[in-house]
């Protein structure tokens, strides 16, 4: 399938991308039939991952993980945390601040409650007390920081991982 000339492929997606336009899609690749290409208009896409640590250094608090721009305009349904070695002192707590305008460098939280991933599990999946997005639209142009607010007391807690669905 040729793309028309307003998308791109999804692998191309740099700090120097031009956001495409609300009616522009991508070209991504079919989830039943990983050979087949098909068009996706970028309001629908699905999830967008950041590795917000290294695998095999114990997490810390801060904001220190991710400053990261939207290419694209997102509404966020959900936010799923997940590691690579589960914590084993204390729950993992974590806080995703969007950029109130436009680069003002100034962020809130986009959570009323903030995922946390709890003692011996590796998501926030099954966490006791769910997440509550406050704030779910992810503006073009605008930052988002991922901010570890609390973590493992005994520092097994490794490799996290922030999706937005």
């Amino acid at each position: 399938m040729s793309a028309p000339d307003s998308s791109f492929e999804m692998d191309s997606l740099d700090s120097k991308t031009t956001p495409p336009a609300s009616n522009d899609t991508i070209i991504t690749k079919d989830s039943e039939d990983t050979n087949q290409l098909k068009q996706t208009p970028t309001s629908t896409l699905r999830s967008y991952v950041w590795s917000a640590s290294d695998e095999d250094s114990s997490l810390t608090v801060g904001i220190k993980y991710t400053t990261e721009i939207s290419r694209i305009q997102k509404t966020i349904n959900d936010v799923i945390l997940s590691l690579k070695n589960a914590p084993t002192g204390g729950k993992v707590e974590v806080d995703c601040l969007k950029e109130t305008g436009l680069d003002t460098n100034v962020f809130a939280t986009i959570f009323t409650t903030k995922p946390t991933i709890d003692i011996n599990n590796f998501s926030s999946i099954s966490a006791a007390i769910p997440a509550v997005i406050l704030d779910d639209t992810w503006e073009v142009d605008r930052r988002m920081q991922i901010q570890v607010t609390l973590t493992d007391t005994n520092f097994a807690a490794t490799g996290l991982k922030v999706e937005f669905t």
